[in-house]
């Protein structure tokens, strides 16, 4: 406004640019963002030997004695009200993505049969944060291509400096969503050795990096061990039975808890 003047501009302002942009980015693009920064968690690994981030198939987590968190892919969240039983197609559809390919990792290494069962745990995104998780860096994605375009779209000081402290916020959002979204850990347990398989649902809570945070949960639930004292050994070395004749092998241990 200009005393009695009012000028509009034809160019539109950054927000609304941004918001196209957002709009814009497809899945895969988003979900590529996603998997990077899940890369990135893996490097801390809490109390888990390893931290296997988003496998493709079954064949890309090894089949050892170490206990290990996979964490699942964003194509994979998990439904907690998700039926367990898949008897039916009706079931099928409706099931939780993450535990059926919980599932295929957990009975399969490629095309081999899984030994080592005992020593995966397996982290999900929640269906209904993923939607946040995503928006977030719908927005990310767009105001970091309009920061680094911002020649080509001849922003001036002010929009520049917009496009930047927007993108930083969008960043921080994204670190806030991702704990908030990998919250549930699919842990399977089998009471005896001919039983049915079956999987303890943990919602875990905290901003700590993923593995520290699930590994913290899991060994307070004892569902984790990283120290077994000599006489709960010995007490699981009469019960079952696991010896052979008067001693057993630390290796054969290892394979008996597997």
């Amino acid at each position: 406004m200009d005393g009695s003047r009012y000028w509009s501009s034809t160019q539109p302002s950054v927000t609304r640019l941004a918001q196209d942009r957002a709009a814009q980015w497809n899945q895969n693009e988003v979900w590529q963002e996603i998997q990077g920064r899940l890369r990135d968690e893996a490097k801390q690994r809490g109390d888990f030997v390893r931290v296997h981030p988003i496998p493709a198939s079954s064949g890309d987590v090894p089949d050892e004695r170490e206990a290990r968190l996979v964490i699942l892919g964003p194509e994979h969240p998990h439904n907690a009200n998700a039926p367990k039983g898949l008897s039916t197609e009706g079931a099928k559809n409706e099931a939780s993505p993450a535990r059926v390919f919980a599932r295929e990792i957990l009975d399969q290494r490629g095309s081999s049969p899984r030994i080592y069962r005992n020593t995966l745990v397996f982290l999900a995104p929640d269906r209904t944060r993923l939607a946040e998780l995503e928006q977030a860096v719908r927005q990310y994605l767009a105001w970091k291509s309009i920061e680094t375009e911002r020649e080509q779209l001849h922003l001036d000081v002010f929009q520049s400096n917009q496009a930047k402290t927007q993108r930083t916020r969008a960043e921080e959002a994204i670190r806030a969503r991702i704990p908030e979204t990998y919250i549930w850990a699919l842990v399977p347990g089998q009471r005896e050795k001919t039983g049915s398989l079956e999987w303890s649902e943990i919602r875990l809570q905290g901003q700590e990096p993923l593995a520290v945070r699930a590994s913290r949960r899991l060994r307070n639930d004892e569902l984790l061990v990283t120290v077994y004292a000599s006489t709960l050994l010995r007490m699981e070395l009469d019960r079952i039975p696991l010896w052979r004749g008067e001693h057993v092998t630390l290796k054969q241990l290892a394979d008996d808890f597997a």
